[in-house]
């Protein structure tokens, strides 16, 4: 016979660890593939900001890098003009996570 504790405990193993666990792995798998031109080789970060809809004009971009953590490849940016090479990671706080592509 199934006491308070038991349906307590089964509803936290089958429900909702399961939902906790899905929703972190969902925001985990959000990576944005940045696409590059054909003949381009590199974007800027000024740029990927711009074509995210980040920022809307490339004034706003220094002062996003200061309030906004950027990482890039695990190290932290705040060059607007940080040049992006294909296979790049970034990971720009409260906006997602990006990796460069051909």
């Amino acid at each position: 016979m199934l006491t308070d504790s038991h349906f307590i405990l089964n509803f936290c193993i089958y429900i909702l660890i399961p939902f906790v666990y899905k929703k972190r792995l969902k925001d985990v798998l959000q990576v944005k593939i940045v696409q590059l031109k054909p003949n381009q080789t590199f974007i800027t970060l000024g740029q990927l900001l711009k074509s995210e809809g980040i920022v809307s004009t490339g004034g706003q971009i220094k002062w996003f890098l200061e309030e906004n953590p950027v990482m890039i490849n695990d190290e932290l940016e705040v060059r607007r003009g940080k040049k992006l090479w294909v296979n790049d990671k970034i990971i720009i706080q409260n906006h997602g996570e990006y990796i460069i592509a051909e």
